[in-house]
């Protein structure tokens, strides 16, 4: 092989080697993220018809002072698994108006959102809010 295929070739692995983990990694991302999106909405359909026995999550409290207000409760019958990030979902069923409001801290396991922000989460934040 000449020296100058032999650098070409070369060149191209490291290019590889720059690359790919950077896709993979963005790929990985981009489904947590959406996995977060459908468990918000399912965890919030789930909580409006079962009412307040699914108030529970799993996985480390997410830090901020935001965190304030949101109910992260362990007790109730379900269960509800941690976010793709490994941190607890926020549950808040509300009486006026009535509503059920689910956030995952997201990527970054900061809140961001404020408690009476719902409709507009903050940062990386998801949030569904499923009216009753």
């Amino acid at each position: 092989m000449s020296g100058r295929k032999l650098a070409a070739a070369l060149v191209a692995i490291l290019l590889l080697a720059i690359v790919l983990p950077v896709v993979v990694a963005t790929q990985v991302n981009a489904r947590r993220v959406a996995q977060a999106q459908d468990d918000v909405r399912r965890i919030a359909q789930e909580t409006r018809l079962q009412g307040p026995a699914v108030l529970a999550g799993e996985g480390a409290a997410p830090k901020s002072a935001l965190a304030m207000g949101w109910l992260d409760a362990k007790a109730g019958s379900a269960r509800v698994p941690p976010d793709p990030w490994g941190n607890q979902y926020l549950i808040v069923v509300s009486a006026n108006p009535p509503a059920v409001t689910v956030l995952s801290a997201g990527p970054n396991g900061i809140v961001e959102t404020g408690f009476s922000e719902v409709g507009t989460p903050t940062g990386d934040d998801i949030c569904y809010q499923s009216r009753r």
